[in-house]
């Protein structure tokens, strides 16, 4: 079928009929009559009652609940707040460990220079890497302890 057999818009009817829109009188006579009914029927009143009861109970339900999440991401805030504050003090306390650790490690100037003797490199330079490895520390800090006791 072509696009000039069809008259109208999709629903078959004339663009240009006017629509009919209800009277105005028509809602207040259903307002009417759905009081009579009430004044008719007193269950209804009570049916009508508990509904604005129930509608009133969920907007407070959800003003509860738009309270709740409100305080529950302010408790996260300061949630991560703490758990940053908390991890700061795992770091100081792991550094704190490791210099005591370190403390503990320390050996006297002559057992170092022992040491330094027996991993002396055939150059005749210290091998600063073995003698962390005897110890438990890295080289750097060997390096540092041979230089502070003046071990060449």
């Amino acid at each position: 079928m072509s696009k000039q057999g069809k008259p109208g818009n999709k629903s078959g009817l004339p663009r240009d009929l006017p629509r009919e829109e209800p009277p105005p009188e028509l809602g207040n006579l259903l307002n009417a009559a759905a009081r009579e009914q009430d004044r008719l029927n007193p269950d209804k009143v009570w049916i009508r009652a508990l509904e604005e009861q129930v509608e009133r109970s969920s907007r407070l339900l959800d003003e509860a609940s738009r309270l709740m999440q409100e305080m529950m991401k302010n408790f996260r805030d300061l949630n991560n707040e703490r758990a940053v504050a908390q991890n700061l003090l795992k770091k100081i306390r792991q550094k704190n460990r490791a210099l005591l650790e370190r403390e503990k490690v320390r050996v006297d100037p002559d057992g170092l220079r022992d040491i330094a003797e027996r991993t002396r490199m055939k150059n005749g330079k210290l091998n600063y890497s073995a003698i962390g490895r005897e110890l438990g520390i890295v080289y750097h800090t060997a390096k540092k302890w041979c230089r502070d006791s003046k071990i060449r």
